[in-house]
C-alpha cells in the first residue's frame, strides 16, 4: 500500500473486486468495530430507542467480523443520528452465545451460556450528539471464547420517554425485536430487521490495533500497535478485506487474507505508513494510513493486524506473536 492516492484507490477498487502477552491493569481495552460490507448506506434506525412502551430488542453477530481470539467483552457502543437525551426504566444489556447467525424469532433460542453485563433500573444518558457513539460500560465482563463464535446481544428496556435514533447496519449483523405491553413475556418476535451498527470494548491477551481520528476521504487516519509482552521485537503490519480463514504462520494464524489489498500494502509504503518497525520500551509502535481523497471508497470495510518478529526481524527470524484485528470502515466517525 504505497504509491499517490489515486493508486490506492484504484487498488482499493480493484481488489474489491477481485475479492467479490498479558494485558496489563491499565492498558484501555481496545473497541472492536462490528462492520459489514456497506456501513454507510445503512437506514436510520428508530431501533432499540423507538419510544415504545416495552422494548426487547436482540441482535446477532456473525463470527466472521468478531475477534478470532479469546478476551473478554467490556462495553458496546451505537452510532447516534440524533441530538438528545435516552430516558427509559429497566434496561438492560445480556450477552450470550448464538447458536446459530440466522436469528430465531424465540428470544431465548438465541443465548446461550449469556451473561446480564448491564442494568439499570432508570436509564438517563444526556449530552448525545449526531455521528458519535453512545456508549454502555460492562458492569460484568463477557468472557468471549474467540474461534469465531456468533454472537447474540439483546437489549431490553420499558417505559422510554425520551430518545434518539440509530445508525442502521445493512447486513452482517441481523436483529429481531418485540414491542408493546406485552413484549417481555412474547414467544415470538413481532418484526424482523436489520441490526444496529456497533462497538465492542475488547480486552485480550493478544497484542491489539487501535485507530485514532476519522477514516475520512481525504484524512489520515492514525494508528497504534500494541504489544506490551513483546518489547524490542521488530513487527510487521498488513491489511485486508477479509479475515477467515487467515494466515497460518506456524503455531499462530494471522487474521488477514492474502487478497489484493494485502499484497497492495507493501507497494504503497507513502500510504500505509509506519507498517514496520520496532515495539518500543512503551510496548507500542504507531503507523498511520493516508486515505485519498476519493469519495468511491467511501463504505470500503477492511481489518489491520500485525505480527511481531523476534530481534531485528532478519531471515533468520521467528514470529513470536500475532495481533488480533482492527476494523477500519473509510467514512465512519468513531
Amino acid at each position: 500500500m504505497r504509491k499517490r492516492a489515486t493508486g490506492i484507490a484504484t487498488a482499493f477498487l480493484v481488489a474489491l473486486a477481485l475479492a467479490g502477552a498479558t494485558v496489563r491493569a491499565q492498558q484501555p481495552s481496545v473497541r472492536f468495530y462490528v462492520p459489514d460490507p456497506n456501513p454507510n448506506q445503512g437506514m436510520p434506525s428508530a431501533e432499540p430507542f423507538s419510544g415504545l412502551e416495552e422494548i426487547r430488542y436482540l441482535m446477532v453477530l456473525a463470527g466472521d467480523r468478531l475477534p478470532r481470539n479469546g478476551g473478554a467483552l467490556t462495553g458496546l457502543s451505537f452510532f447516534a443520528l440524533d441530538s438528545g437525551r435516552i430516558v427509559a426504566d429497566d434496561f438492560s444489556i445480556v450477552v450470550g452465545e448464538a447458536p446459530s447467525v440466522e436469528p430465531d424469532p424465540e428470544f431465548d433460542g438465541n443465548l446461550k451460556n449469556s451473561i446480564e453485563v448491564y442494568r439499570a433500573s432508570r436509564l438517563d444518558r444526556d449530552g448525545i450528539a449526531p455521528g458519535k457513539l453512545v456508549t454502555f460500560p460492562f458492569t460484568v465482563p463477557y468472557p468471549y471464547p474467540g474461534g469465531r463464535t456468533a454472537l447474540a446481544i439483546q437489549i431490553r428496556l420499558r417505559r422510554l420517554t425520551q430518545g434518539v435514533r440509530l445508525l442502521g447496519a445493512p447486513s452482517r449483523i441481523e436483529a429481531v425485536y418485540t414491542s408493546g405491553a406485552e413484549s417481555y413475556g412474547a414467544q415470538r418476535a413481532t418484526a424482523a430487521a436489520k441490526g444496529l451498527k456497533s462497538a465492542l470494548d475488547f480486552l485480550s491477551s493478544q497484542p491489539s490495533v487501535s485507530s485514532f481520528g476519522s477514516a475520512l476521504p481525504g484524512g489520515n487516519l492514525g494508528l497504534t500497535f500494541t504489544a506490551a509482552s513483546n518489547i524490542g521485537d521488530a513487527y510487521r503490519a498488513g491489511c485486508a478485506f477479509t479475515t477467515y480463514p487467515g494466515i497460518d504462520i506456524g503455531e499462530y494464524t494471522l487474521p488477514l487474507n492474502p487478497d489484493g489489498l494485502f499484497f497492495a500494502v507493501w507497494r504503497m509504503p507513502g500510504v500505509f505508513q509506519g507498517f514496520g518497525g520496532k515495539i518500543t520500551g512503551l510496548g507500542t509502535a504507531t503507523g498511520s494510513i493516508a486515505i485519498p481523497d476519493e469519495p468511491a471508497l467511501i463504505g470500503v470495510t477492511f481489518a489491520v493486524a500485525f505480527v511481531t518478529i523476534s530481534g531485528s526481524g532478519g531471515i533468520t527470524s521467528s514470529v513470536t506473536n500475532v495481533s488480533t484485528e482492527h476494523w477500519v470502515t473509510i467514512g465512519c466517525r468513531g
